[in-house]
């Protein structure tokens, strides 16, 4: 499915960048994406078998109509056509992706103990805009399965600087250095 996913996000944002309203349908989408999270029966009622497409179609063009640009509004139509509405969820998220990276922007997903505050977000944006040449958004996800410091994941970077991240590499440094150095005691005693 994320094949696919792929496939329906890339040709949303080509779409949107051929008509000049990335920018515009990044945000929607964004929007978009929200409300999903924090309405499940709008989900629901998409992915919901005793529906048909057409009901699907009309309660969506009158609650998105004036809200949303007509390319998005006849991609979800698109979509329900194709029983792809299921996937809207994953589809969006990739879409808002891709049209960041269009645009030069690359998320950054942080995982911390606690939820960084601005100032915080806003200085690790920067920090992360100077490495990647890029603008940075910053995504904070709790994660209190870290004793602390931070994870940090954006583009193909991957930057753990966790206390746990600290200790699992400095214990992979002992075992190294320990096995390194059992061999090397061995053959002294050997010798001598």
């Amino acid at each position: 499915m994320m094949e696919v996913a792929y496939k329906y996000a890339r040709a949303l944002v080509r779409v949107a960048s051929e008509k000049d309203k990335l920018e515009t349908v990044e945000g929607q989408l964004k929007a978009l994406k929200e409300l999903m999270e924090e309405a499940p029966e709008f989900q629901s009622m998409l992915v919901s078998p005793t529906m048909d497409k057409e009901k699907k179609k009309e309660i969506i063009g009158k609650a998105l109509a004036g809200k949303v640009e007509e390319e998005l509004l006849s991609f979800i139509s698109l979509l329900i056509d194709k029983d792809r509405q299921d996937g809207l969820a994953g589809i969006v998220s990739l879409a808002i992706e891709l049209a960041g990276r269009e645009r030069n922007i690359v998320k950054a997903y942080v995982y911390t103990v606690e939820r960084l505050d601005r100032d915080e977000k806003a200085l690790l944006a920067e920090k992360l805009s100077k490495v990647l040449d890029k603008e940075v958004v910053i995504e904070n996800h709790i994660d209190k399965d870290l004793l602390g410091g931070a994870v940090v994941k954006a583009g193909d970077l991957l930057f753990d600087g966790s206390i746990r991240g600290k200790l699992e590499g400095l214990r992979d440094m002992m075992n190294s250095a320990l096995q390194n150095g059992i061999g090397v005691t061995g053959g002294n005693e050997s010798e001598g």
